[in-house]
């Protein structure tokens, strides 16, 4: 039985988990917010506490971070019905237990409860044998001293202090066997262990079922052979052993084939184990699948472009509908135009069949010149021409929409390829006119020998609607009467580098808010009007998967400028974290 503290604005979700908790003898308590959580924390002792991400005034992630400072050992289980990855690596970065997605099934969460509850008290027995070794060491340190002040004294002594001693051994090895089994203890995190010469000399059983092979087959067995059987790591072990012993920690995102030809995602996180003086004795290699996790990433920005084509799908119809109304018109105009000039042709077509064509019958000769005069065939030399110049631009016009809403919506590659960034600015801006062209005109100044550069495309295009868009937006609020600003759009080589820059001219960030313009669901603008996704989105594309980087200039009252720099050449796809 545990004490277990619900915290969640939605009295379903908290009445659903009472009900499913008392039924395994929990006492359960609940709370409707951060405040409320904060004073009940303050009064009872709770094991386990499950905590709703998305909360009023206070985020849950805070109140994560308030209980791992006050108590390390409450195993916190953070729940949502938004994930992201931002959300989930913060939940991860802070310690919590686990990271459910709602809606959330009776038994996931009994089970859930159940496991951090066995992680509680395995730490607390944990914590309690390394004291009871401490104690232990500590009087066999003791008995030590006073016996070697009274080694001569009598051998009935001397074998008092070896029986004792042989005690202590005993529950030494004892309380190790015991940490060797908490070690070994069912968990889906993968842990090895190699010493300075890299041959494995600890393996846990997820490790086991990662390297497909038993803990006798793994132990003692040189790492670098393992990888190539399992090519968990992006660059050569030494390479990545030596960022270790600078950096302290190497922390990536991996990516392999799996034995069954599955492509997998794992998290590996390398840490060095210390002896005597700070010395390197090993290093502990901490691996975790998170190929669901990415395949969900991969979702949400594929649902976020077709939210985009969406919205932007009236202004696009519109943006067709134009030039197809004035095609159409042209098209009517040549038919009658045809018309008119068909009668004068079949009236020269009958005097050049007259039997006398050297003395044309007067009375066809009158019916052309009177058809001549009612066609007006000054006016159709002058206007024909132009209406087909402007029905060819019109379908012109349409093509380019077309084959812009093409290029900006296919499906996003899983690999990266080369591609031309001023041809992927110019189709994001030519789907997204109708929401800039009544408040902005569009200032080009790109680099025509920009390098092309290793990229997601289809991730790009997103980063640069949501730019250009919030950038029409923040000029609307500012612009009267029929005034327009402007976007202006450059690119320019920087070394290995390609740099974008987007800026308007609307009304600026205020400062005290522009630290927080990258974080998820954060919005400045009224409800219906942005999730605040979008530039979360964009900063973890450019910055995760890119290796690039995102940042904004901006002054009130003048405007802001979002810049873009992205490496010319990526050696992989997926970046380190």
């Amino acid at each position: 039985m545990a004490n277990v503290l619900v915290v969640d604005d939605e009295i379903g979700i908290r009445d659903a988990f009472t009900a499913f908790l008392k039924g395994d003898n929990h006492f359960v308590d609940t709370a409707i917010d951060v405040e409320n959580a904060l004073e009940k924390l303050r009064r009872t002792d709770f094991d386990v506490v499950i905590l709703d991400i998305l909360m009023p005034r206070i985020s849950g992630l805070e109140l994560l971070k308030q209980i791992k400072e006050t108590s390390d050992n409450i195993q916190v289980i953070m729940i949502t019905g938004g994930p992201t990855i931002d959300s989930a690596s913060e939940a991860v970065r802070q310690s919590a237990f686990d990271y459910l997605i709602k809606p959330i099934r009776g038994h996931v969460i009994r089970q859930t409860v159940k496991k951090a509850v066995e992680l509680k008290n395995l730490t607390e027995a944990k914590n309690q044998l390394l004291r009871e070794n401490c104690r232990y060491r500590d009087h066999l340190e003791n008995l030590v001293e006073e016996r070697t002040e009274k080694l001569g004294k009598t051998n009935d002594r001397l074998r008092t202090e070896i029986s004792e001693r042989k005690q202590i051994e005993n529950e030494l090895r004892r309380t190790t066997d015991t940490l060797n089994g908490i070690i070994a203890s069912p968990t889906e995190l993968s842990i090895t262990a190699i010493d300075s010469e890299l041959r494995v000399i600890h393996c846990n059983p997820a490790a086991e079922k990662l390297f497909e092979k038993t803990r006798s087959q793994v132990v003692g067995q040189s790492f670098q052979d393992l990888l190539k059987e399992t090519p968990l790591l992006p660059d050569p072990l030494s390479q990545i052993v030596a960022q270790v012993n600078d950096e302290g920690k190497y922390d990536f995102v991996s990516e392999f084939t799996a034995s069954d030809g599955g492509r997998r995602f794992a998290h590996i996180v390398i840490s060095p184990m210390k002896g005597e003086k700070d010395s390197i004795t090993g290093y502990v290699i901490a691996s975790s699948d998170i190929t669901n996790r990415r395949i969900l990433e991969q979702q949400l920005l594929q649902s976020q472009k077709l939210e985009s084509i969406g919205q932007l799908a009236a202004g696009i119809a519109h943006e067709i509908n134009t030039p197809t109304q004035y095609v159409g018109d042209n098209l009517n105009f040549l038919k009658d135009g045809f018309s008119d000039l068909l009668k004068i042709l079949n009236l020269c077509a009958k005097l050049h069949a007259d039997p006398k064509p050297e003395e044309p019958s007067s009375e066809l000769s009158a019916e052309l010149v009177e058809a001549i005069k009612d066609v007006d065939l000054e006016y159709l030399r002058e206007e024909i021409p132009d209406a087909i110049s402007q029905s060819l631009e019109g379908i012109g016009q349409v093509t380019r929409i077309v084959s812009a809403m093409k290029e900006f919506s296919h499906p996003s590659l899983e690999e990266m390829i080369q591609t031309d960034i001023n041809s992927a600015l110019q189709s994001t801006v030519t789907v997204s006119r109708n929401e800039w062209k009544y408040v902005a005109d569009i200032d080009w100044r790109l680099e025509p020998s920009l390098q092309s550069v290793i990229c997601l495309p289809g991730e790009l295009n997103q980063v640069f609607l949501n730019i250009i868009v919030n950038a029409a937006h923040a000029i609307a609020d500012v612009v009267e009467g029929g005034e327009k600003g402007t976007i202006t759009i450059r690119t320019r080589n920087d070394g290995d580098h390609v740099e974008i820059s987007i800026a308007d001219t609307g009304g600026g960030i205020p400062e005290n808010i522009r630290h927080r313009i990258f974080d998820p669901f954060f919005t400045t603008k009224e409800v219906g009007k942005g999730t605040g996704q979008g530039l979360a989105i964009a900063h973890n594309v450019i910055t995760a998967k890119h290796r690039g980087a995102l940042c904004v200039q901006s002054e009130e009252g003048k405007g802001s400028t979002f810049i873009i720099r992205l490496p010319v050449s990526s050696d992989s796809g997926i970046a380190k974290e």
